[in-house]
């Protein structure tokens, strides 16, 4: 009986051993999955605001380029209202000296 005891014993020590062997095992797995998700989540977020700052300066530069169009175009007219004056004066003397 003392033998059946101490192998129940041994057994039942064995199997405590195993299962917190196979625990332990899982925790270390658990948080190695933990650590494998939050570096991709970071690694996603980096990319979020690399797509996020690309974007902006897409935006800035699009904002940019308006504005020298803008300006680009009023300077068009202003030079054209210019050369349109030049040109009504022009014509006036010449039809002021033709009317002479």
């Amino acid at each position: 009986a003392d033998v059946l005891l101490a192998a129940k014993e041994e057994i039942k020590s064995s199997l405590e051993k195993q299962a917190k062997e196979i625990e332990s095992n899982q925790d270390k797995q658990i948080s190695d999955l933990v650590r494998s998700y939050e570096r991709r989540a970071a690694d996603a977020q980096r990319k979020a605001l690399e797509v996020e700052r690309s974007y902006e300066k897409r935006v800035e530069n699009a904002e940019r380029k308006a504005i020298e169009l803008e300006r680009s175009y009023e300077e068009a007219i202003a030079e054209l209202q210019t050369s349109c004056s030049i040109k009504i004066e022009e014509n006036k003397e010449e039809s002021i000296t033709e009317i002479k």
